[in-house]
């Protein structure tokens, strides 16, 4: 798995490509970066789905961005302590060690969207971090 961090002069912040270990796009993270609407839609236009040194080349080779490039591996505990609810870890860390590394990678980016949701209906309670995994919430599409 890669992570991109895409800093310009052209916005402020940074912002945030995940790509899986196919090289599929996981997720896109825009919440440190502020870019004008023009810009947003320029870049989501343009970001390719598929991660290939001449798909980006093609696609960013002319913008003035700087491109740091990481290999994520998401541990357990990056996702006990991002999920936040500790509760029931005998149960969880199994769940999370059967898992492969693409799915660990969406669980932990899924979390951003369930938080949302979960802030938009306060009526409805934080499940259980075994439960998230086992079933597999970050597939839900939490609008």
């Amino acid at each position: 798995m890669k992570r991109f961090l895409l800093t310009s002069p052209n916005f402020d912040g940074e912002l945030r490509l995940v790509y899986g270990p196919d090289n599929w796009v996981l997720g896109i993270d825009l919440t440190a970066c502020q870019m004008r609407q023009n810009q947003l839609e320029y870049f989501l236009r343009r970001v390719p789905a598929v991660y290939t040194k001449e798909s980006w080349m093609e696609a960013f080779g002319r913008a003035q961005l700087t491109v740091v490039v990481e290999d994520v591996a998401v541990s357990f505990d990056d996702f006990w302590e991002a999920y936040g609810l500790k509760r029931n870890r005998n149960r969880c860390e199994p769940l999370w060690k059967k898992m492969g590394a693409a799915d660990r990678t969406k669980a932990i980016h899924g979390l951003s969207a369930y938080t949302r949701h979960l802030q938009l209906n306060l009526w409805k309670n934080r499940a259980d971090p075994d439960t998230y995994l086992r079933r597999r919430y970050w597939k839900n599409d939490w609008k």
